[in-house]
């Protein structure tokens, strides 16, 4: 079962709990979502902030995995990427657990 799998059977409320807690490394290393998480802190435990949560599962639950070997290669532009986990070079980077690239694309 896949976490998008898992996701979809929890109640709103606990996607946004559990989405939160499972991409907030990520999230917080993208301008657009810091200030996002930003925002949401600042609500404290009101209805703003359950909004803030269940988009963040929305977000969650949009996004799509995917695995790759050593040699394999992907030419996916316009997307933010993150590196859930090891490490992958483009060009001259190479990401670890944790990095984001492609966050330009974000509107």
């Amino acid at each position: 079962m896949t976490q998008k799998e898992l996701l979809q059977n929890m109640s709103l409320s606990l996607q946004g709990e559990v989405s939160l807690m499972l991409n907030s490394e990520w999230l917080s290393k993208v301008s657009f979502f810091r200030e996002f998480l930003d925002e949401m802190s600042a609500c404290g435990d009101s209805n703003s902030a359950e909004a803030y949560r269940a988009c963040i599962a929305d977000i969650a639950r949009a996004m799509d995995t995917m695995a790759l070997s050593q040699s394999d290669k992907f030419m996916k532009v316009q997307r933010l990427h993150i590196v859930h986990k090891g490490l992958i070079a483009v060009s001259d980077t190479v990401y670890r657990t944790g990095d984001v690239w492609g966050e330009d694309f974000i509107l």
